[in-house]
């Protein structure tokens, strides 16, 4: 008998796996570049810095980096209305 024998199968259970699905590229002041995608199938939008502009001192502003997190359209804005000081 092997080390092996004594343990039990391991259950999985089925995940749903979300798509992030393209809005928009927004420029900020700063020179840095946000993509701005959705969630689905959840109502949630990312919104991350994907190019730093090269005079950008903002820590936060790093690729990859997420910037915001949740509807950006709660306010009745649009994707435009993104901004760093926020």
């Amino acid at each position: 008998m092997g080390l092996m024998s004594n343990r039990s199968p391991v259950e999985t259970r089925p995940q749903t796996v979300g798509e992030l699905e393209f809005d928009s590229l927004e420029g900020f002041p700063c020179g840095c570049v946000a993509l701005v995608q959705r969630a689905r199938p959840w109502p949630v939008t990312v919104v991350s810095i994907e190019v730093q502009g090269p005079h950008c001192l903002l820590p936060d502003h790093r690729p990859g980096s997420v910037v915001r997190l949740g509807n950006v359209w709660e306010s009745g804005g649009e994707p435009s209305d993104i901004d760093e000081d926020e």
